[in-house]
């Protein structure tokens, strides 16, 4: 074979393997998004994640997954503490930077409803209502009846003070919800608003709800324990507290115990 023909052959065989690389590239990204998703607060399994991300965007930076684990790792790191939906949660910036890639992402593909719900989160944490109703309408068009879409717009709801809606939404997501981890999720929201529109006997009963999806956390039972004893129920308080001690660890619910245990005179 001619050198002539070896680069011809080179040549094709470089662009006709292309796609493959690409569609790689799309799957390692897309994976190491749901990675961060489903562990947020695993600091090892979001160490893997960030290095396959940076694996993908050297095969493909401009796939459009690569740019949405980017902006889901953006903001997992930028974190703090407090209310997902709240800016003072976040560094300065998070938002910003996340934001300029899932825009970048829908430029790119305009039909992943992924792209299209964490940026309708990054306008829900920015106040932008009405951007974020926008993305979440789309998003409800490229896949409807999907958990997530449902989940956020009561947890918008709840930041906006519109409990009645947001107890619409997220009773819709509670019956999509097909795993623990979501309907543990719903519930908390649930309890959220139970609390803000103070009805407590709703609070309460979510807060049973809540062990009986999740038995063995001790933050279930411990956080139930703690509503009992911050509206003086201390009594009431101690075997939950105790519960959640066993299970532990849980150093919340140790202090809550000795202060519930101080309060009825029990050691």
């Amino acid at each position: 074979m001619s050198q002539k023909s070896l680069f011809v052959l080179a040549f094709i065989l470089q662009f006709a393997s292309a796609p493959l690389a690409f569609a790689q590239a799309a799957r390692i990204a897309e994976a190491a998004y749901k990675e961060i998703k489903d562990n947020c607060f695993d600091s090892a399994r979001i160490s893997h994640a960030q290095k396959e991300i940076a694996r993908a965007e050297s095969q493909q930076p401009n796939d459009p997954w690569v740019h949405i684990a980017k902006a889901a790792l953006i903001l997992n790191q930028g974190y703090t503490k407090g209310s997902w939906l709240r800016a003072s949660t976040f560094e300065p910036g998070t938002i910003d930077n996340c934001q300029r890639e899932l825009l970048l992402a829908v430029k790119l593909s305009p039909d992943i409803p992924e792209a299209r719900h964490d940026l309708a989160e990054t306008y829900a944490i920015k106040e932008n209502y009405r951007q974020a109703w926008a993305e979440l309408d789309v998003m409800n068009k490229l896949r409807p009846n999907d958990f997530s879409h449902w989940a956020l717009r009561g947890e918008i709801y709840t930041k906006m003070g519109d409990y009645p809606n947001a107890e619409k939404m997220l009773d819709v997501a509670m019956r999509l919800a097909n795993n623990t981890g979501r309907k543990s999720f719903v519930n908390q929201c649930l309890i959220d608003v139970a609390k803000k529109r103070k009805d407590l006997r709703l609070a309460e009963a979510l807060y049973r709800k809540s062990i009986e999806i999740e038995p063995n956390s001790p933050h279930k039972w411990g956080n139930f324990g703690r509503f009992l004893l911050c509206n003086g129920r201390a009594a009431d308080a101690v075997p939950y507290l105790k519960k959640a001690v066993a299970l532990g660890p849980y150093p919340l619910a140790e202090q809550d115990l000795a202060e519930a245990l101080q309060k009825t005179g029990q050691r």
